[in-house]
Protein backbone atom coordinates (compact mmCIF):
# COMPACT_ATOMS: atom_id res chain seq x y z
CA UNK A 1 0.00 0.00 0.00
CA UNK A 2 1.43 3.29 -0.86
CA UNK A 3 1.69 6.02 1.73
CA UNK A 4 0.44 9.88 1.17
CA UNK A 5 2.24 12.78 1.20
CA UNK A 6 1.20 15.59 2.74
CA UNK A 7 2.34 18.54 0.27
CA UNK A 8 0.58 21.62 0.94
CA UNK A 9 -1.32 23.58 3.55
CA UNK A 10 -3.36 26.30 3.97
CA UNK A 11 -5.08 27.72 7.12
CA UNK A 12 -7.34 30.65 8.46
CA UNK A 13 -7.13 31.03 11.85
CA UNK A 14 -8.38 33.77 14.91
CA UNK A 15 -5.50 36.14 15.43
CA UNK A 16 -4.62 36.48 11.68
CA UNK A 17 -3.22 33.50 11.35
CA UNK A 18 -3.37 33.65 7.46
CA UNK A 19 -0.57 31.09 6.62
CA UNK A 20 1.49 28.08 7.82
CA UNK A 21 4.12 30.17 8.83
CA UNK A 22 1.86 32.21 10.62
CA UNK A 23 0.78 29.52 12.78
CA UNK A 24 3.83 27.70 13.84
CA UNK A 25 5.01 31.12 14.97
CA UNK A 26 2.15 31.50 16.84
CA UNK A 27 2.57 28.25 18.36
CA UNK A 28 5.94 28.52 19.26
CA UNK A 29 5.64 31.15 20.92
CA UNK A 30 4.03 31.77 24.51
CA UNK A 31 0.96 33.24 23.52
CA UNK A 32 -2.50 31.39 22.97
CA UNK A 33 -6.27 32.61 22.09
CA UNK A 34 -8.13 31.59 25.22
CA UNK A 35 -8.61 35.22 26.21
CA UNK A 36 -9.45 36.89 22.55
CA UNK A 37 -11.65 34.00 21.66
CA UNK A 38 -13.67 34.34 24.97
CA UNK A 39 -13.96 38.21 24.82
CA UNK A 40 -14.68 38.20 20.70
CA UNK A 41 -17.46 35.36 20.72
CA UNK A 42 -19.82 36.06 23.64
CA UNK A 43 -23.31 34.59 21.74
CA UNK A 44 -22.15 30.68 21.02
CA UNK A 45 -25.59 30.23 19.94
CA UNK A 46 -25.60 31.73 16.96
CA UNK A 47 -21.90 31.04 15.92
CA UNK A 48 -21.39 28.39 13.59
CA UNK A 49 -17.79 26.41 14.76
CA UNK A 50 -15.88 26.13 12.74
CA UNK A 51 -16.58 28.54 9.98
CA UNK A 52 -17.67 25.45 7.54
CA UNK A 53 -19.96 24.21 10.09
CA UNK A 54 -23.67 24.95 8.95
CA UNK A 55 -25.47 23.38 12.12
CA UNK A 56 -23.35 23.39 14.99
CA UNK A 57 -26.08 22.03 17.45
CA UNK A 58 -25.47 18.63 15.38
CA UNK A 59 -22.12 19.04 17.79
CA UNK A 60 -22.87 20.34 20.76
CA UNK A 61 -25.85 22.33 22.59
CA UNK A 62 -25.35 25.86 22.46
CA UNK A 63 -26.14 25.77 26.23
CA UNK A 64 -23.08 23.70 26.89
CA UNK A 65 -21.26 26.27 24.73
CA UNK A 66 -22.39 29.08 26.79
CA UNK A 67 -21.47 27.54 30.08
CA UNK A 68 -18.23 27.13 28.68
CA UNK A 69 -17.47 30.61 28.87
CA UNK A 70 -18.13 31.09 33.16
CA UNK A 71 -14.81 29.10 33.47
CA UNK A 72 -12.50 31.12 35.29
CA UNK A 73 -9.42 29.03 34.71
CA UNK A 74 -8.86 27.12 31.43
CA UNK A 75 -6.25 24.11 31.59
CA UNK A 76 -4.06 23.41 29.33
CA UNK A 77 -5.37 19.72 28.65
CA UNK A 78 -8.71 21.26 29.55
CA UNK A 79 -9.29 23.28 26.27
CA UNK A 80 -12.83 24.54 26.86
CA UNK A 81 -12.97 27.40 24.83
CA UNK A 82 -13.85 27.25 20.69
CA UNK A 83 -12.39 28.89 17.99
CA UNK A 84 -13.36 28.93 13.94
CA UNK A 85 -11.46 28.52 11.42
CA UNK A 86 -11.01 26.87 8.36
CA UNK A 87 -7.94 24.24 7.02
CA UNK A 88 -7.23 22.79 4.04
CA UNK A 89 -4.40 19.96 3.19
CA UNK A 90 -3.05 18.86 -0.08
CA UNK A 91 -2.36 14.96 -0.15
CA UNK A 92 -1.05 13.05 -2.65
CA UNK A 93 0.52 9.33 -3.29
CA UNK A 94 4.22 9.06 -2.10
CA UNK A 95 5.14 7.77 -4.69
CA UNK A 96 3.77 10.75 -7.19
CA UNK A 97 4.78 13.36 -4.84
CA UNK A 98 8.49 11.96 -5.09
CA UNK A 99 7.82 11.62 -8.78
CA UNK A 100 6.92 15.37 -9.27
CA UNK A 101 9.32 16.65 -6.70
CA UNK A 102 6.65 18.04 -4.22
CA UNK A 103 8.02 19.56 -0.68
CA UNK A 104 6.96 16.84 1.63
CA UNK A 105 6.19 17.84 4.89
CA UNK A 106 5.39 14.54 6.19
CA UNK A 107 4.52 10.83 5.26
CA UNK A 108 1.01 9.59 6.39
CA UNK A 109 1.64 5.78 7.18
CA UNK A 110 -2.02 5.31 8.42
CA UNK A 111 -4.77 6.21 9.14
CA UNK A 112 -7.34 3.76 11.81
CA UNK A 113 -11.20 5.24 13.11
CA UNK A 114 -13.86 2.38 15.05
CA UNK A 115 -17.06 3.23 15.68
CA UNK A 116 -18.72 2.16 19.31
CA UNK A 117 -22.45 1.81 18.84
CA UNK A 118 -22.82 2.78 22.53
CA UNK A 119 -21.37 5.92 22.19
CA UNK A 120 -22.60 9.00 24.55
CA UNK A 121 -22.06 12.09 22.39
CA UNK A 122 -22.33 14.40 25.01
CA UNK A 123 -19.76 12.69 27.37
CA UNK A 124 -17.51 10.58 24.94
CA UNK A 125 -18.02 7.80 27.04
CA UNK A 126 -16.71 5.39 24.57
CA UNK A 127 -13.23 6.11 26.02
CA UNK A 128 -14.33 4.43 28.79
CA UNK A 129 -14.10 0.82 26.58
CA UNK A 130 -11.70 -0.96 25.07
CA UNK A 131 -12.14 0.36 21.65
CA UNK A 132 -9.17 2.85 21.90
CA UNK A 133 -6.68 0.16 23.39
CA UNK A 134 -7.89 -1.96 20.07
CA UNK A 135 -7.42 0.56 17.82
CA UNK A 136 -4.01 1.11 18.87
CA UNK A 137 -3.14 -2.71 18.86
CA UNK A 138 -4.90 -2.69 15.05
CA UNK A 139 -3.00 -0.12 13.66
CA UNK A 140 0.41 -0.27 15.22
CA UNK A 141 0.95 -4.06 15.67
CA UNK A 142 -1.38 -5.68 13.16
CA UNK A 143 -1.67 -3.29 10.68
CA UNK A 144 2.34 -2.00 10.53
CA UNK A 145 4.42 -3.72 12.94
CA UNK A 146 6.10 -0.64 14.27
CA UNK A 147 8.51 -0.18 16.63
CA UNK A 148 7.01 1.46 19.32
CA UNK A 149 10.30 2.52 20.85
CA UNK A 150 10.26 4.84 17.81
CA UNK A 151 7.22 6.62 18.49
CA UNK A 152 8.79 10.08 19.60
CA UNK A 153 5.54 12.06 20.62
CA UNK A 154 1.64 11.48 20.84
CA UNK A 155 -0.90 14.47 20.00
CA UNK A 156 -3.70 14.24 22.17
CA UNK A 157 -7.37 14.50 21.68
CA UNK A 158 -6.99 17.27 24.46
CA UNK A 159 -11.08 16.11 25.15
CA UNK A 160 -12.49 18.51 27.90
CA UNK A 161 -13.53 16.66 30.62
CA UNK A 162 -11.21 15.66 33.57
CA UNK A 163 -12.07 11.58 33.32
CA UNK A 164 -11.74 11.68 29.66
CA UNK A 165 -8.08 13.21 30.05
CA UNK A 166 -7.29 10.07 32.41
CA UNK A 167 -8.77 7.70 30.31
CA UNK A 168 -7.06 8.82 27.14
CA UNK A 169 -3.11 9.53 28.68
CA UNK A 170 -3.88 6.18 30.88
CA UNK A 171 -4.56 4.36 27.40
CA UNK A 172 -2.05 6.30 25.59
CA UNK A 173 0.42 5.08 28.68
CA UNK A 174 -0.77 1.44 28.76
CA UNK A 175 -0.56 0.72 25.12
CA UNK A 176 3.25 2.25 24.95
CA UNK A 177 4.62 1.36 28.33
CA UNK A 178 8.18 2.97 28.19
CA UNK A 179 8.85 2.27 31.92
CA UNK A 180 12.38 2.60 32.22
CA UNK A 181 13.37 3.62 28.80
CA UNK A 182 15.65 6.37 28.54
CA UNK A 183 12.89 8.27 26.19
CA UNK A 184 9.85 9.18 27.71
CA UNK A 185 6.60 9.13 25.33
CA UNK A 186 5.92 12.75 24.77
CA UNK A 187 2.51 14.34 24.64
CA UNK A 188 0.78 17.66 24.36
CA UNK A 189 -2.60 19.21 22.30
CA UNK A 190 -2.61 21.84 19.60
CA UNK A 191 -6.10 22.65 21.43
CA UNK A 192 -4.27 24.49 24.60
CA UNK A 193 -3.51 26.88 21.82
CA UNK A 194 -5.86 27.77 19.52
CA UNK A 195 -8.87 26.01 21.32
CA UNK A 196 -11.45 23.38 20.22
CA UNK A 197 -11.98 23.40 15.94
CA UNK A 198 -15.13 20.94 16.02
CA UNK A 199 -14.96 19.50 12.88
CA UNK A 200 -11.68 21.08 11.92
CA UNK A 201 -9.69 19.38 14.97
CA UNK A 202 -8.01 16.32 13.61
CA UNK A 203 -6.90 18.22 10.47
CA UNK A 204 -5.73 21.16 12.29
CA UNK A 205 -3.32 18.53 14.91
CA UNK A 206 -2.25 17.11 11.26
CA UNK A 207 -1.28 20.60 10.43
CA UNK A 208 0.43 21.15 13.76
CA UNK A 209 2.50 17.72 13.73
CA UNK A 210 3.54 18.23 9.63
CA UNK A 211 4.81 21.74 10.71
CA UNK A 212 6.66 20.35 13.70
CA UNK A 213 8.50 17.64 11.40
CA UNK A 214 9.22 20.28 9.01
CA UNK A 215 10.65 22.23 11.75
CA UNK A 216 12.19 19.52 14.23
CA UNK A 217 10.71 20.55 16.97
CA UNK A 218 7.73 20.01 19.14
CA UNK A 219 5.92 23.38 20.24
CA UNK A 220 5.52 23.81 24.00
CA UNK A 221 1.99 22.93 26.22
CA UNK A 222 0.33 26.08 26.63
CA UNK A 223 -1.49 26.52 30.27
CA UNK A 224 -0.18 23.17 31.74
CA UNK A 225 -0.76 22.91 35.44
CA UNK A 226 -0.57 20.20 38.28
CA UNK A 227 -0.30 16.57 37.01
CA UNK A 228 -3.58 14.89 37.50
CA UNK A 229 -2.44 11.94 40.41
CA UNK A 230 -4.76 9.53 38.53
CA UNK A 231 -2.59 9.97 35.38
CA UNK A 232 0.36 7.19 35.35
CA UNK A 233 2.97 9.67 34.09
CA UNK A 234 6.04 7.98 36.00
CA UNK A 235 4.73 4.14 35.63
CA UNK A 236 4.63 4.63 31.87
CA UNK A 237 7.03 7.04 31.36
CA UNK A 238 4.86 9.65 30.07
CA UNK A 239 6.03 13.26 29.99
CA UNK A 240 4.15 16.83 28.97
CA UNK A 241 5.48 19.08 26.11
CA UNK A 242 6.49 22.38 28.36
CA UNK A 243 9.11 23.70 26.59
CA UNK A 244 10.04 23.67 23.08
CA UNK A 245 11.83 20.17 22.06
CA UNK A 246 14.08 19.30 19.62
CA UNK A 247 13.96 15.82 17.33
CA UNK A 248 16.88 13.63 18.08
CA UNK A 249 19.39 13.48 15.48
CA UNK A 250 20.43 10.26 13.33
CA UNK A 251 17.24 9.34 14.33
CA UNK A 252 13.63 8.51 12.31
CA UNK A 253 10.70 10.38 13.53
CA UNK A 254 7.51 8.76 14.04
CA UNK A 255 4.21 10.61 15.39
CA UNK A 256 0.85 9.18 16.57
CA UNK A 257 -2.30 11.44 16.13
CA UNK A 258 -5.34 10.45 18.62
CA UNK A 259 -8.57 11.38 17.77
CA UNK A 260 -11.92 10.81 19.81
CA UNK A 261 -12.59 7.57 17.87
CA UNK A 262 -9.30 7.31 15.40
CA UNK A 263 -5.46 7.03 14.87
CA UNK A 264 -3.19 8.33 12.48
CA UNK A 265 0.56 7.21 12.16
CA UNK A 266 2.57 9.85 10.50
CA UNK A 267 6.45 9.86 9.87
CA UNK A 268 8.90 12.31 8.72
CA UNK A 269 10.46 11.78 5.39
CA UNK A 270 13.99 11.13 4.97
CA UNK A 271 14.58 10.07 1.99
CA UNK A 272 15.53 13.01 0.22
CA UNK A 273 18.67 12.28 -1.63
CA UNK A 274 16.22 11.46 -4.76
CA UNK A 275 16.13 12.60 -9.08
CA UNK A 276 13.57 14.77 -9.65
CA UNK A 277 14.18 13.84 -13.55
CA UNK A 278 14.93 11.35 -15.83
CA UNK A 279 15.42 13.97 -18.53
CA UNK A 280 19.20 14.08 -19.89
CA UNK A 281 21.32 17.12 -18.75
CA UNK A 282 24.36 18.64 -20.18
CA UNK A 283 27.25 18.21 -17.64
CA UNK A 284 30.77 20.20 -18.87
CA UNK A 285 33.62 18.28 -16.95
CA UNK A 286 37.27 18.29 -18.71
CA UNK A 287 40.69 16.91 -16.27
CA UNK A 288 41.21 20.81 -14.97
CA UNK A 289 37.32 20.72 -13.24
CA UNK A 290 37.87 17.28 -11.73
CA UNK A 291 40.69 18.72 -9.39
CA UNK A 292 38.28 21.65 -8.72
CA UNK A 293 35.17 19.22 -8.00
CA UNK A 294 37.42 16.55 -5.32
CA UNK A 295 38.75 19.33 -3.66
CA UNK A 296 36.82 23.03 -3.55
CA UNK A 297 37.86 25.95 -1.91
CA UNK A 298 35.40 27.43 0.37
CA UNK A 299 35.25 31.39 0.57
CA UNK A 300 33.57 33.16 4.01
CA UNK A 301 31.76 36.59 2.91
CA UNK A 302 30.80 38.25 6.54
CA UNK A 303 28.20 40.69 4.60
CA UNK A 304 26.76 44.17 4.94
CA UNK A 305 23.70 45.82 7.36
CA UNK A 306 20.40 44.71 5.69
CA UNK A 307 19.16 40.95 5.58
CA UNK A 308 18.91 40.59 9.29
CA UNK A 309 15.68 39.22 10.57
CA UNK A 310 14.05 39.72 14.19
CA UNK A 311 13.95 35.22 14.36
CA UNK A 312 17.53 34.94 12.64
CA UNK A 313 19.68 32.27 13.87
CA UNK A 314 16.89 30.65 16.37
CA UNK A 315 16.53 27.50 14.65
CA UNK A 316 20.59 26.89 14.70
CA UNK A 317 20.27 28.22 18.04
CA UNK A 318 17.82 25.64 19.36
CA UNK A 319 18.99 22.46 17.31
CA UNK A 320 23.03 23.30 17.37
CA UNK A 321 24.65 23.42 20.61
CA UNK A 322 27.98 24.57 18.61
CA UNK A 323 25.84 28.07 17.10
CA UNK A 324 24.48 28.31 21.16
CA UNK A 325 27.75 27.96 22.87
CA UNK A 326 28.40 31.20 20.18
CA UNK A 327 25.70 33.27 20.61
CA UNK A 328 25.54 33.21 24.77
CA UNK A 329 29.13 33.74 24.68
CA UNK A 330 28.62 36.74 22.11
CA UNK A 331 26.06 38.01 24.37
CA UNK A 332 27.95 37.64 27.38
CA UNK A 333 30.58 39.96 25.98
CA UNK A 334 28.29 42.37 25.12
CA UNK A 335 26.56 42.85 28.53
CA UNK A 336 29.83 44.29 29.59
CA UNK A 337 29.52 46.67 27.15
CA UNK A 338 25.94 47.72 27.64
CA UNK A 339 22.74 47.03 29.82
CA UNK A 340 20.16 48.83 27.54
CA UNK A 341 19.36 45.64 25.24
CA UNK A 342 20.28 41.99 25.38
CA UNK A 343 21.27 39.99 22.24
CA UNK A 344 19.75 36.90 23.76
CA UNK A 345 16.66 39.07 24.49
CA UNK A 346 16.44 40.11 20.70
CA UNK A 347 17.33 36.93 18.79
CA UNK A 348 16.05 34.32 20.86
CA UNK A 349 13.58 35.39 23.04
CA UNK A 350 11.62 38.09 21.37
CA UNK A 351 8.04 37.27 20.79
CA UNK A 352 6.68 39.20 17.93
CA UNK A 353 8.18 41.55 15.23
CA UNK A 354 5.94 43.90 16.32
CA UNK A 355 8.39 44.18 19.99
CA UNK A 356 11.80 43.47 18.01
CA UNK A 357 14.48 46.09 17.62
CA UNK A 358 16.62 44.14 14.85
CA UNK A 359 16.21 47.03 12.59
CA UNK A 360 17.89 49.66 14.77
CA UNK A 361 21.60 50.33 13.68
CA UNK A 362 23.20 49.56 17.49
CA UNK A 363 21.21 45.92 16.92
CA UNK A 364 21.26 44.56 13.82
CA UNK A 365 25.11 45.23 13.29
CA UNK A 366 25.95 43.36 16.54
CA UNK A 367 23.22 40.71 15.86
CA UNK A 368 24.98 39.68 12.14
CA UNK A 369 27.96 39.89 13.60
CA UNK A 370 26.86 37.66 16.35
CA UNK A 371 25.22 35.26 13.48
CA UNK A 372 27.95 34.99 11.52
CA UNK A 373 30.73 33.99 13.65
CA UNK A 374 28.35 31.24 15.17
CA UNK A 375 27.95 30.55 11.93
CA UNK A 376 31.97 29.98 11.04
CA UNK A 377 32.20 28.41 14.47
CA UNK A 378 29.71 25.76 13.46
CA UNK A 379 31.22 25.26 9.89
CA UNK A 380 34.27 25.13 11.65
CA UNK A 381 33.04 22.32 14.18
CA UNK A 382 32.03 20.33 10.91
CA UNK A 383 35.64 20.59 9.52
CA UNK A 384 34.61 22.80 6.89
CA UNK A 385 37.97 25.78 6.83
CA UNK A 386 37.88 29.08 4.90
CA UNK A 387 40.33 29.69 2.24
CA UNK A 388 39.45 33.26 1.90
CA UNK A 389 37.95 35.31 4.37
CA UNK A 390 36.21 38.40 2.96
CA UNK A 391 33.95 41.12 5.05
CA UNK A 392 32.00 43.35 3.27
CA UNK A 393 31.07 46.66 4.99
CA UNK A 394 30.08 46.28 8.44
CA UNK A 395 30.82 41.95 8.03
CA UNK A 396 34.48 43.31 8.02
CA UNK A 397 34.55 43.10 11.94
CA UNK A 398 33.25 39.20 11.85
CA UNK A 399 35.71 38.94 8.73
CA UNK A 400 38.65 39.87 10.94
CA UNK A 401 37.62 38.13 13.97
CA UNK A 402 37.74 34.61 12.41
CA UNK A 403 40.59 35.66 10.10
CA UNK A 404 42.51 36.31 13.72
CA UNK A 405 43.90 39.86 13.61
CA UNK A 406 40.98 40.49 16.56
CA UNK A 407 40.22 38.29 19.69
CA UNK A 408 36.43 37.94 20.70
CA UNK A 409 36.37 40.64 23.66
CA UNK A 410 37.88 43.08 20.95
CA UNK A 411 36.07 41.81 18.39
CA UNK A 412 32.69 42.71 20.04
CA UNK A 413 33.80 45.93 21.74
CA UNK A 414 34.66 47.19 17.64
CA UNK A 415 31.21 45.97 16.59
CA UNK A 416 29.30 47.57 20.09
CA UNK A 417 31.17 51.05 19.50
CA UNK A 418 31.07 51.08 15.37
CA UNK A 419 27.06 50.67 15.58
CA UNK A 420 26.07 52.96 18.48
CA UNK A 421 28.17 55.17 16.73
CA UNK A 422 26.49 55.00 13.54
CA UNK A 423 23.47 54.99 15.50
CA UNK A 424 23.59 58.36 16.03
CA UNK A 425 22.58 59.03 12.64
CA UNK A 426 19.35 56.82 12.33
CA UNK A 427 15.78 58.50 11.73
CA UNK A 428 17.94 61.82 10.57
CA UNK A 429 16.22 62.10 7.14
CA UNK A 430 18.46 59.25 5.37
CA UNK A 431 17.65 55.72 3.71
CA UNK A 432 19.19 53.10 1.36
CA UNK A 433 18.06 51.37 -1.10
CA UNK A 434 19.70 48.49 -3.03
CA UNK A 435 19.44 48.10 -6.80
CA UNK A 436 20.37 45.22 -8.82
CA UNK A 437 20.36 45.40 -12.92
CA UNK A 438 22.01 48.55 -13.61
CA UNK A 439 26.01 48.66 -14.69
CA UNK A 440 27.83 50.61 -12.29
CA UNK A 441 28.64 53.51 -14.89
CA UNK A 442 24.58 54.01 -15.52
CA UNK A 443 24.30 53.65 -11.85
CA UNK A 444 27.04 56.30 -10.99
CA UNK A 445 25.04 58.36 -13.83
CA UNK A 446 22.18 59.01 -12.09
CA UNK A 447 23.94 60.61 -9.37
CA UNK A 448 24.58 63.58 -11.04
CA UNK A 449 23.18 66.86 -9.72
CA UNK A 450 22.68 65.33 -6.12
CA UNK A 451 26.11 63.76 -5.53
CA UNK A 452 26.44 65.97 -2.14
CA UNK A 453 22.80 64.49 -1.21
CA UNK A 454 22.91 60.83 -2.28
CA UNK A 455 26.49 58.40 -2.53
CA UNK A 456 27.20 54.80 -2.98
CA UNK A 457 27.10 52.98 0.02
CA UNK A 458 28.55 49.81 -1.92
CA UNK A 459 28.85 48.13 -5.47
CA UNK A 460 28.01 44.82 -4.27
CA UNK A 461 28.89 43.36 -7.60
CA UNK A 462 28.99 44.75 -11.22
CA UNK A 463 25.05 45.26 -11.80
CA UNK A 464 24.62 45.38 -8.00
CA UNK A 465 24.69 49.12 -5.97
CA UNK A 466 23.82 50.63 -3.07
CA UNK A 467 22.57 54.19 -2.88
CA UNK A 468 22.92 55.77 0.36
CA UNK A 469 21.51 59.31 1.26
CA UNK A 470 18.70 61.79 1.91
CA UNK A 471 14.91 60.31 1.80
CA UNK A 472 13.42 63.28 -0.51
CA UNK A 473 16.46 62.47 -3.01
CA UNK A 474 16.72 58.88 -2.94
CA UNK A 475 12.63 58.76 -3.09
CA UNK A 476 12.71 60.31 -6.27
CA UNK A 477 15.56 58.37 -7.75
CA UNK A 478 13.50 55.00 -6.88
CA UNK A 479 10.05 56.31 -8.65
CA UNK A 480 12.43 57.87 -12.00
CA UNK A 481 13.55 53.52 -12.01
CA UNK A 482 10.38 52.49 -11.41
CA UNK A 483 9.07 54.25 -14.28
CA UNK A 484 12.39 54.28 -16.95
CA UNK A 485 13.72 50.82 -16.24
CA UNK A 486 10.74 48.41 -14.31
CA UNK A 487 12.52 45.24 -14.80
CA UNK A 488 15.62 46.48 -12.36
CA UNK A 489 14.88 45.20 -8.98
CA UNK A 490 15.02 48.10 -6.30
CA UNK A 491 14.33 47.63 -2.69
CA UNK A 492 15.07 49.94 0.54
CA UNK A 493 17.03 48.43 3.17
CA UNK A 494 15.91 47.77 7.09
CA UNK A 495 17.78 50.28 8.30
CA UNK A 496 16.34 54.03 8.85
CA UNK A 497 19.79 55.13 8.60
CA UNK A 498 22.04 56.72 5.66
CA UNK A 499 25.25 54.79 6.23
CA UNK A 500 28.23 55.36 4.24
CA UNK A 501 26.60 58.61 2.80
CA UNK A 502 27.62 62.92 3.71
CA UNK A 503 25.15 62.39 6.74
CA UNK A 504 27.54 60.75 8.04
CA UNK A 505 29.65 63.33 8.55
CA UNK A 506 27.26 65.36 10.94
CA UNK A 507 28.17 63.22 14.32
CA UNK A 508 31.78 63.34 14.43
CA UNK A 509 31.77 59.55 14.31
CA UNK A 510 34.87 58.77 13.00
CA UNK A 511 36.98 60.72 16.08
CA UNK A 512 34.72 58.96 18.78
CA UNK A 513 34.95 55.93 17.04
CA UNK A 514 38.73 56.27 17.33
CA UNK A 515 38.59 57.36 21.09
CA UNK A 516 36.73 54.43 21.71
CA UNK A 517 38.87 52.10 20.55
CA UNK A 518 42.56 53.42 21.20
CA UNK A 519 43.34 50.26 23.05
CA UNK A 520 42.96 48.28 20.29
CA UNK A 521 46.09 47.34 17.85
CA UNK A 522 44.93 44.56 15.92
CA UNK A 523 47.60 41.67 15.02
CA UNK A 524 48.89 40.01 12.01
CA UNK A 525 47.31 36.46 11.73
CA UNK A 526 49.35 33.33 12.45
CA UNK A 527 46.19 31.25 12.81
CA UNK A 528 45.97 27.66 11.47
CA UNK A 529 43.14 25.41 11.08
CA UNK A 530 43.02 23.20 14.32
CA UNK A 531 43.72 26.36 16.12
CA UNK A 532 40.89 29.01 14.85
CA UNK A 533 38.49 30.67 17.83
CA UNK A 534 40.44 29.24 19.89
CA UNK A 535 40.87 33.17 21.32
Amino acid sequence: MDCIALIGIACELPNDIHSPHALWDFITNNIHLQSEIRTEQTDYQSTPIPLLDTNPSLNSKPIERSYLLKKEILNGFDPEFFGECVVLILLKRLSDAIRDCDQIYCVIRDVLSHRDNDIDMKNCSSLFSNAPLQLLNEIYNVRNQTDLSQVFYIEEHGIITTDDNLLEENTIGEFFHRGEAEQPLLLGTVKSKIGDTDGAAGIVALIKVALSIKHRMIPPQMTFGNFNPKIKFKEYNLQIVENLTIFPLNQPIIIGINCKNSHAIVEEWINSHYSCSDKPMLYQCSEETIADVVQQQQHYVAVISGPQWWKMGRELYNSEPVFRQWINKISTELETLTNEWSLIRELIDMSDEKSSHINETNIAQPAIFAVQVALTALWLSWGIYPRVIVGHSVGEVAAAYVGGRLILTEACKVIYHYSRLQHRNTRQGGRMLAVIGLEETEARSLLQGVENRVSFAAINSPTSVTYSGYSTELEQLYQSLAKTKPNVFKTWIRLENALHSPLMDNFNIYQDLLKSLSDINGDYSTIQENDMFDK
